[in-house]
């Protein structure tokens, strides 16, 4: 049996402003293009995967409803 899966959007869209926020802040740049974590393959790797992790947190189970 497949579970199922809703994005809580504003909890998502809050984690990455704020990430976003962050290492602007720590970059000095405000454009994603110029940061130096892009200049890596493993941080991108690790940059992908944290990613990851931050959708997977903002997810939740949908409750099943029984007809019975």
């Amino acid at each position: 049996m497949e579970k199922e899966y809703t994005l809580n959007k504003q909890e998502f869209l809050a984690k990455e402003f704020f990430w976003y926020a962050l290492i602007s802040f720590f970059e000095g740049e405000f454009n994603p293009i110029n940061w130096t974590i892009w200049n890596n393959f493993f941080m991108i790797i690790m940059f992908i995967l944290f990613q990851l992790y931050v959708l997977g947190t903002c997810l939740t189970e949908k409750e099943e409803e029984n007809g019975n």
